[in-house]
């Protein structure tokens, strides 16, 4: 709100003027130029380009203030060229599978059906999470006519948190024809990476609702390693897995006795939930016939 309310000359990143409502306009990420203001005498000229104005980049960050909800594009060629390429990425084609059950598991077969998917390009973090997975041709397709774009991702989706910049490769770099088209493999990548990134912020706080040493997060890494190797994908799953970890013991899958556990963990028809719950209808009936025997 405060956007529309301060003097910036702003676009819609994914609605059209005039085809969207009031509140559809205002909460849609928005395209800001930073060489002028509305009080611009040439304001409305956006094919041109002028000097950056400081006055509008210090009240941009005071806007934001420390949320990590900023993406900075440098584009030579004008902002008027910059958003009619950035209405051109706003969907990706991801594979068909991907789409419908939000995540892909590495064994899976894939049939090679694609589908588009809204690409958030104005977020810092999804762009920490994708573009470090995708190559000089795909870099050069989603950066357009800009040279560059700098972003801060929140710390838990940055290894190094700092800020990020992305260049466009110079060169005779072939750019795909069509859509930005993301494969089974980039998918994959970008699972992996994920984890990676979220598994020790997972862990901490794990160790700290259950007020445990700071020494179990070794066995609580490799625990979220292998629940992703199962098909996990998310932090309520993983949290799940931890919870069995500790109950049971490490690599309690693996134990003597606990074939039919491991069995229903590596089943590539099963959803993580149903998983989880098989798993857990397991452990507590091998608990149960433990009593039992006394």
């Amino acid at each position: 709100m405060a956007l529309f309310e301060g003097d910036f000359v702003h676009r819609p990143l994914y609605l059209d003027r005039g085809t969207g409502t009031a509140d559809q306009l205002r909460t849609a990420p928005q395209l800001v130029w930073l060489d002028r203001d509305r009080k611009h005498a040439l304001r409305d000229r956006t094919e041109e380009n002028y000097p950056i104005n400081e006055a509008v980049v210090d009240k941009m960050f005071a806007l934001v203030e420390e949320r990590h909800a900023v993406v900075f594009w440098l584009c030579k060629a004008g902002g008027d060229a910059l958003y009619r390429h950035l209405r051109t990425i706003n969907m990706v084609n991801i594979p068909e599978e991907a789409a419908k059950k939000g995540s892909l598991d590495p064994r899976d077969e894939v049939s090679g059906r694609f589908m588009p998917v809204l690409f958030r390009h104005a977020d810092p973090n999804v762009l920490a999470q994708v573009m470090p997975v995708v190559d000089r041709p795909l870099i050069k397709k989603f950066l357009g006519p800009a040279e560059s774009v700098v972003f801060l991702p929140d710390d838990k989706w940055s290894e190094s948190g700092k800020i990020l910049q992305l260049t466009n490769p110079q060169g005779d770099i072939p750019v795909p024809v069509g859509p930005i088209c993301l494969s089974a493999d980039h998918i994959n990548q970008i699972s992996l990476l994920r984890a990676r990134l979220e598994m020790p912020v997972i862990v901490n706080a794990f160790i700290a609702d259950n007020g445990l040493e700071e020494q179990h997060a070794p066995v609580f890494e490799k625990a979220i390693q292998r629940a992703y190797r199962y098909g996990l994908r998310d932090e309520q799953t993983y949290v799940a897995f931890l919870k069995l970890e500790r109950a049971y013991g490490p690599d309690f899958e693996f134990r003597r006795g606990r074939e039919f556990v491991l069995e229903h963990l590596q089943d590539r028809d099963m959803s993580a939930e149903a998983k989880l719950a098989c798993v857990v209808a397991e452990l507590q009936n091998e608990k149960f016939e433990r009593e039992k025997r006394g």
